[in-house]
């Protein structure tokens, strides 16, 4: 064989000559990282990829002491990061890349490392130039919202960030040190937070934080900037504000505008309410807790997916003409004292769980018959508590002394062992 034919035979493939749907099916059984760097050869690549309109869950941009990093993460795909610490070493660190006109000449990539995660390592002095081009090329080419992290210590390169990017669904301004006044103005001048709002440090009482009223979810260390005209147009599903000057009238004020405003968001609010101020209303019809009308404990789930329970058995209840609940209940926790407000969507919260445990607990007895059926040498005990007709005390009650024999036998099959790990995410699904 010739060395023409040779080289013919190995011919590069033209990607950009295949027609359009064939180019775009080919492109998309790539990984993101190789759709990345295919991105970066040319403007008419980079706009291919973008066609593509691979939705992204969420991109990351994080400013920090220690963490300058930007990153893509996907419903199924792995995600794709951009790291700018400098404490990795350079030794390897010998590729190119050039984004958004920058080129950076010391990077590495790295992919399916023990994290499972496709990355970038990079060594660049100007890190907040860095981070902001790498994170404009990511939403460029991958759809999707935008969270931000950015600590106060960063605030005078804050408008090289901040004057790329007007709209985030997520913001935290992170660390002690507080915003100065310029700050706040270069952070929230132009930027819309669509889904949930976190200062971490205390911030000055001259700047009022527009966004944080109506974001759906509210963390503020401090907000003595708030005056009862921000608490009345405050309109957020769930907020947690500390450090406050709000007094019993101005929390009696929000409460009436509640019940007027059928328009409103709210499901729960807690605030601080430690300051030794007295607790009262002075006008505000309000009642004790009627067990008629709603169970004692509102339950919710936090960011953890842990379920909750707050008890508002000594609460004071407002029903709005429209049958929504709304309580004022104190709490203190480890000698911190907090005021929630609670709107109750779901009465009987409670009632509602347990009547869903079954749909819940289904597919653990289908597991289960798969165990007995290959392992039949389950106890009668383990029999009891792989039958579906069990109520939910019923079976905690058999589950508790099943441990207790545990205890007494240490003998374990590989079919006790499989039923032991369902019973016991059964248990957590009951008890949650």
């Amino acid at each position: 064989m010739t060395e023409e034919k040779v080289e013919e035979k190995f011919k590069p493939f033209q990607l950009v000559l295949l027609p359009v749907l064939a180019r775009e099916k080919a492109l998309k059984f790539l990984d993101p990282i190789d759709l990345f760097e295919i991105s970066l050869c040319s403007k008419r690549m980079t706009s291919y990829v973008r066609a593509l309109r691979i939705q992204a869950r969420h991109h990351s941009l994080i400013l920090a002491a220690g963490q300058f990093s930007v990153s893509v993460h996907f419903q199924r795909k792995r995600p794709l990061f951009w790291d700018f610490n400098s404490f990795f070493s350079r030794e390897n660190m010998t590729d190119t890349r050039t984004i958004g006109g920058i080129k950076f000449d010391s990077c590495e990539r790295s992919i399916r490392n023990t994290l499972s995660i496709d990355e970038f390592y990079c060594e660049y002095p100007e890190k907040e130039i860095g981070v902001t081009t790498v994170s404009k090329h990511f939403q460029t080419i991958f759809h999707g919202p935008l969270d931000i992290v950015v600590a106060p210590y960063f605030h005078e390169k804050y408008h090289i960030l901040f004057s790329e990017f007007k709209k985030c669904q997520e913001l935290e301004i992170c660390g002690t040190p507080v915003p100065s006044l310029e700050a706040m103005q270069r952070i929230f001048g132009e930027m819309k937070v669509t889904n949930k709002l976190v200062l971490r440090p205390e911030t000055v009482d001259e700047y009022i934080i527009e966004t944080a009223l109506d974001v759906e979810e509210l963390n503020l260390r401090s907000a003595t900037w708030m005056k009862r005209e921000h608490l009345l147009r405050l309109n957020c599903k769930s907020v947690q504000i500390f450090r406050t000057n709000f007094t019993s009238e101005d929390l009696e004020a929000f409460a009436e505008n509640w019940m007027r405003n059928k328009k409103s968001v709210i499901e729960r609010i807690r605030f601080d309410w430690n300051s030794g101020r007295v607790f009262r209303f002075h006008m505000l019809n309000a009642e004790s807790w009627d067990s008629k009308k709603r169970e004692m404990n509102y339950m919710y789930e936090n960011d953890r997916g842990v379920l909750v329970r707050i008890d508002c058995s000594e609460g004071f209840d407002m029903e709005r003409d429209d049958g929504l609940i709304g309580t004022f209940v104190l709490e203190t926790v480890d000698n911190t004292q907090y005021l929630h407000f609670l709107v109750w969507r779901e009465r009987f919260p409670e009632r509602k769980r347990i009547e869903e445990l079954p749909a819940k607990l289904a597919p653990f007895y289908k597991q289960l018959v798969t165990i007995n059926k290959n392992h039949p040498d389950a106890t009668s005990f383990e029999r009891l508590l792989s039958n579906p007709d069990l109520t939910p005390t019923e079976f905690m009650e058999t589950y508790r002394i099943l441990r207790n024999m545990d205890a007494e036998n240490t003998g374990d099959s590989l079919g006790k062992q499989s039923r032991r790990y369902v019973f016991n995410q059964m248990k957590e699904t009951i008890v949650a």
